[in-house]
């Protein structure tokens, strides 16, 4: 996609000008749209991250596992839900 600079865009007549700025301001619209559905989110990651330590906690509790031998899966998944949940907020 080419971009104008705004040496260009003082170049265009004053109707070209405001197209640009109508298609810019709709881009926003839609940018403002999709961040608010994806703060609306905000609770998949906290059952994700939920979910995970439980199962962690069931696996030093329950199954008397050491520390060390929870699953590097159950370990990976928790930090991207962390992850997740942090850069939401």
């Amino acid at each position: 996609m080419n971009t104008l600079t705004k040496e260009q865009i003082k170049g265009l007549s004053p109707e070209q000008q405001s197209h640009i700025a109508e298609i810019a301001l709709l881009k926003l619209n839609k940018q403002e749209r999709l961040f608010k559905q994806l703060r609306k989110s905000f609770i998949a990651p906290l059952i994700i991250q939920t979910l995970f330590l439980f199962l962690a906690i069931i696996e030093l509790v329950v199954m008397k596992a050491p520390i060390w031998a929870i699953t590097p899966f159950t370990l990976l998944v928790s930090a991207i839900a962390i992850q997740v949940n942090i850069i939401d907020h």
